[in-house]
Formats: C-alpha cells, sequence, structure tokens
C-alpha cells in the first residue's frame, strides 16, 4: 500500500512459503557450486505413505510449510518416527508434506539482515 521498494522480487517471497521450492533452488545451488556451498540432506516425503528415513538418528521432521519452529519434532529413533508417521497421517490437508533431517546440534541460530549498505548478524 505505502509504494516501498523491496529488494526481493513478489516471486522469492511468494517460493519461500513452500519448503520444497526453497530447498530444491539449494540443492541446485548445490550441484552448481559443489562443496563450496554445503546443503544439509533432507528426505522429502509427500505423504505419510511410504516415508522412509535413510539419514540417521536423532532426526529433526518439519510438517508442511510451517516456520519459526512450529510444525517441527525431534525424533530419536525409528520408533519415533513411526509415532510421528502415524500422527501425520491423521493430520489431513492442509499439511500433505514433510522433510526429515539429521538433527544439528548448535550453540544459536544466526539472522542475516541487509538494509541499504548495511549488514546486520543477529544471533
Amino acid at each position: 500500500y505505502a509504494g516501498i521498494p523491496c529488494i526481493n522480487s513478489l516471486s522469492s517471497i511468494y517460493s519461500f512459503c513452500e519448503r520444497p521450492i526453497v530447498q530444491a533452488e539449494l540443492n541446485r545451488l548445490h550441484d552448481q557450486l559443489g562443496d563450496e556451498f554445503k546443503v544439509v540432506h533432507q528426505n522429502f516425503f509427500p505423504s505419510h505413505a511410504g516415508m522412509m528415513y535413510t539419514l540417521g538418528f536423532p532426526a529433526v521432521v518439519k510438517l508442511g510449510s510451517a516456520h519459526a519452529g512450529y510444525g517441527k519434532m525431534r525424533i530419536r529413533d525409528h520408533h519415533d518416527m513411526e509415532d510421528f508417521r502415524s500422527v501425520m497421517a491423521v493430520t489431513g490437508p492442509p499439511t500433505k508434506y514433510c522433510f526429515a533431517e539429521p538433527f544439528l546440534e548448535g550453540e544459536y541460530d544466526l539472522r542475516i539482515q541487509k538494509i541499504g549498505p548495511h549488514i546486520r548478524a543477529f544471533k
């Protein structure tokens, strides 16, 4: 409404609403740049049917397009994964997919912000 210019295109903002689109672009960049551009390997599951996680435990499962910590669960072993799979089976639409990836222990998250020539990192 205010006519404020934005650095990100409408297409890029819209694409970030769906995790599979973002992951596909990250995978493309990794294929193009090799080990210069590291990507955490993920398994994509379009539904609960056929969920066969192959990357090792502990793991993190991210449900649908949720963000900010919502729709995320730590999975300790294949028993937890089966429990998660059964819950996903009964959630139904609009949740249609999930990702699973190895759990990485970190000290903190970083957020990067660029406004004009200024770049800031937040811990």
